[in-house]
């Protein structure tokens, strides 16, 4: 079935913003970019952050292979975050807590990787964490879709501006997006193309 087709049948769904071929082939550049700074015999330990960067990893780590990256390990990691309600533009702050990983990176190049950079606040706090306690040679980061927030808060800005991702795929609308992982209250995640969501319908 094609996308248009599939999407269809969601008639919570707005709109394709990202078919499955658009996906396919930022998901290949992103992966040539990757292997530009590494040599090929690196040992890559690609680090996915669940749920949401499941598909991406999984399609980035047969993309390295095929890019000529010969030795690609792939773990996950699980975290929350949370703060004063809502995850919102007026954030000030969301504390990260880690909950399950069981992986060994000591010493290793580690590519932390997430379907979307929203605020910012896991990914600034997982680079923290895999250098600091855990033990990485190095981190880098790659997010499928960077957004661009229309109404971020002061501290949002602070850390948009000072962290800054490797590697990004595509740059996104500040819109409820789902499919290719993505999801809202865990729909959508199987969707093999980005749509945006018709947030009325989830308010």
């Amino acid at each position: 079935m094609s996308d248009i087709g599939l999407l269809e049948r969601y008639p919570c769904l707005e709109s394709v913003f990202l078919d499955r071929e658009a996906i396919a082939g930022r998901v290949a550049a992103l992966a040539v970019a990757i292997r530009r700074d590494y040599d090929a015999a690196t040992r890559l330990c690609l680090v996915a952050i669940l749920k949401g960067a499941c598909f991406f990893a999984s399609d980035l780590a047969r993309a390295l292979q095929a890019a000529g990256m010969n030795d690609v390990r792939v773990d996950f990691i699980r975290a929350s975050t949370y703060g004063s309600g809502m995850k919102g533009p007026d954030d000030a702050e969301r504390a990260v807590r880690i909950e399950s990983f069981t992986g060994k990176v000591a010493g290793e190049q580690v590519l932390l990787v997430d379907d979307v950079l929203d605020q910012g606040f896991t990914l600034s706090a997982l680079k923290r964490y895999f250098l600091a306690e855990a033990g990485a040679a190095s981190v880098r980061t790659a997010v499928f879709l960077e957004k661009e927030l229309v109404h971020p808060s002061a501290a949002v800005r602070s850390l948009r501006a000072s962290f800054r991702v490797d590697y990004v795929g595509v740059r996104a609308p500040d819109r409820w997006l789902v499919g290719y992982g993505l999801d809202v209250g865990e729909r959508f995640r199987e969707l093999p193309f980005i749509a945006i969501a018709r947030e009325e319908c989830f308010r």
